[in-house]
């Protein structure tokens, strides 16, 4: 059915047919690759991350390069339907975390969440769609509904960190919050720029008591 609606090509190139599971052709994933945030400890997200969160470990699948394969698949998941991309990642993802020695054995997956206006124009939240795959790999459990959007806001696209961080500081709030104290987070996302808005929450999250948090991305753009 799905080879029906979305035709097996390339989500880069649109030129050859995808490798299986996957939506990218054998050339496209072979320039693409993975990052080394599974294996490497001391890896670029939790460079970019440390000297504001104490997460146990953080991690991007890929490498978010402008104009790049992943930058095409990831705008064709936000604003093509193209749900299958976060399904496809996130089992990738999962994979990788079960064959890390840096994780954490993890609860609960939290994904970051979208203004309920946004979601209904879009139809879901990608983030939320990538992590049931990743819960669905590692046979844990999501929890879409513990961290709330409380407004509205402009795009991040454009603004640096300082301001993107004021933006977000506020816009989340916690639903129920005792479901997770004692818990071990992975704190879900789609891309990750300056870390504002995956700050914002962790801190957030961090208010709970006896909680441990961890953090995985599809992708992790240039700051």
């Amino acid at each position: 059915m799905l080879s029906l609606i979305y035709p097996p090509q390339c989500i880069s190139c649109e030129n050859d047919a995808p490798v299986k599971d996957d939506v990218f052709c054998l050339d496209c994933k072979l320039i693409t690759g993975y990052t080394n945030h599974f294996q490497v400890r001391n890896n670029e997200m939790n460079k970019r991350l440390s000297a504001r969160v104490e997460t146990l470990h953080a991690a991007a699948l890929y490498n978010f390069i402008k104009d790049g394969a992943v930058q095409k698949a990831i705008h064709a998941l936000k604003y093509k339907q193209r749900r299958d991309v976060a399904s496809v990642f996130g089992r990738q993802a999962g994979k990788m975390i079960k064959q890390s020695q840096l994780f954490e054995p993890i609860d609960l997956l939290i994904p970051i969440p979208l203004h309920q206006r946004r979601k209904r124009k879009r139809g879901y939240n990608q983030s939320t769609l990538f992590a049931e795959a990743v819960c669905k790999e590692l046979q844990t459990k999501l929890c879409d509904d513990l961290l709330i959007k409380k407004g509205k806001r402009r795009s991040q696209t454009e603004k640096g960190r300082s301001e993107r961080f004021k933006n977000v500081l506020h816009s989340f709030r916690l639903k129920a919050p005792e479901r997770a104290i004692g818990k071990s987070i992975l704190l879900v996302d789609d891309v990750i720029t300056t870390g504002a808005t995956i700050e914002a929450a962790y801190h957030l999250l961090h208010e709970i008591p006896d909680t441990k948090i961890q953090i995985l991305v599809i992708a992790l753009a240039n700051d």
